[in-house]
């Protein structure tokens, strides 16, 4: 098996690929430049390719961790993510949609694979207090001093204020 290690992102042919083709990366947090994604740790990804004349099969495991914010108390935490997917991909010269021509964009798979695994609701931890709708405390780090009056209304509050 032909092994191929990487430090950075590169584009590949997948047409150098005559049967099978072993892709290893270790990308530094410090070399990953993607907007609204902070690295905490180095990306680890494998591309295994499998070709049968104009047919590849992509193998490909993403693994790293990455600092979000938390939806309810908005602190920073660091959330990892663990992928494997596969995929067939059939090369045709008029029609090449994930690959550009015969060119595999590394980059575009692997930090896209790692936004779909970031949940849309991210949460530092499943019992988390989040922040105080009064006086904003991070109420997982203190406890406030407001009063508020129960009330099944949702309206309650702007009717008090209306009022």
């Amino acid at each position: 098996m032909d092994i191929t290690l990487l430090y950075e992102f590169e584009d590949y042919d997948i047409f150098e690929t005559e049967k099978e083709k072993f892709l290893k990366g270790v990308i530094e947090p410090d070399k990953i430049c993607e907007q609204g994604l902070k690295f905490s740790e180095p990306l680890y990804f494998t591309v295994n390719i499998q070709r049968k004349g104009y047919k590849f099969l992509f193998d490909v495991k993403v693994e790293t961790t990455v600092a979000v914010n938390c939806d309810r108390c908005l602190e920073l935490f660091d959330f990892y993510v663990k992928s494997e997917f596969k995929f067939l991909f059939e090369y045709n010269k008029e029609k090449a949609d994930y690959i550009s021509g015969h060119i595999l964009k590394l980059r575009d798979m692997i930090i896209g694979e790692v936004y779909v695994n970031i949940p849309l609701k991210k949460l530092c931890a499943t019992d988390c207090k989040g922040l105080c709708q009064n006086c904003g405390a991070n109420l997982n780090k203190e406890n406030c001093n407001c009063k508020f009056e129960n009330s099944d209304n949702p309206f309650h509050k702007i009717y008090s204020l209306l009022n």
